[in-house]
């Protein structure tokens, strides 16, 4: 997650470590823009997030049981998929 960067003028985003890599460091592909880290995705940021989301959610996740929809079909369906599990 820290390796998000997202340009500042077009908003595309890179990861510096997977995929896309920007061809030029901190210079976005399409545009040229300078590229930055948002605050939320520094180290100290994303260990916060993960703290909360295991103190907050993954309990939640636990009074419910797995589901699937598979996202592949069309729009429609998926959206039956999901309805009818919400029911």
């Amino acid at each position: 997650m820290n390796g998000r960067r997202t340009c500042r003028k077009c908003s595309a985003i890179y990861n510096i470590y997977t995929f896309p890599v920007p061809k030029k460091e901190n210079i976005c592909d399409h545009c040229g823009g300078k590229l930055y880290a948002r605050e939320d995705q520094t180290e100290d940021a994303i260990k916060q997030r993960m703290l909360v989301y295991h103190r907050c959610t993954e309990p939640i996740l636990e009074k419910y049981p797995p589901v699937r929809v598979d996202g592949s079909k069309s729009i429609e369906q998926v959206t039956k998929e999901i309805l009818a599990v919400l029911k």
